[in-house]
């Protein structure tokens, strides 16, 4: 459940030493952006490597500065695995002050990544969007 009506995307990404499609939504909503993507693995056992570079390459494009990861279990999304909480503060493209707070997981072939990027994350909001994910 994204909290704005959400536009939707699909670009071609090297991971895991693989050319693969990543599949995205999102939206902007109180001054802070929600996306979900995931990409399709041919092969699920690179979910690992695919997951590390992934996170590896947010964390380059917002120039963090610092972040934290932990462990996370995602109850409303029956079926996921390896979920990982990142929380981080970097840059953004104009040299603007950015919070993430994202969640990885594995569900079968496919990796997913959660996030809500914003100044100042709202801890309600963040809660909402993350217990907002489900598989239908």
């Amino acid at each position: 459940m994204l909290p704005c009506k959400p536009d939707q995307g699909t670009r071609a990404v090297s991971l895991g030493g693989q050319n693969l499609s990543m599949h995205m939504i999102g939206c902007e909503a109180d001054s802070a952006t929600f996306a979900v993507s995931y990409v399709d693995l041919p092969d699920a056992t690179q979910a690992g490597v695919v997951q590390a570079q992934w996170k590896a390459a947010m964390l380059g494009n917002m120039r963090a500065t610092q972040h934290r990861e932990s462990p996370m279990n995602i109850k409303s999304a029956a079926g996921a695995t390896a979920a990982v909480q990142l929380q981080a503060q970097g840059t953004q493209p104009d040299g603007r002050a950015v919070t993430a707070q994202g969640v990885w997981f594995v569900r079968g072939p496919q990796v997913f990544h959660a996030v809500m990027y914003a100044s100042n994350i709202n801890a309600d909001a963040a809660d909402s969007f993350f217990t907002g994910l489900r598989f239908q």
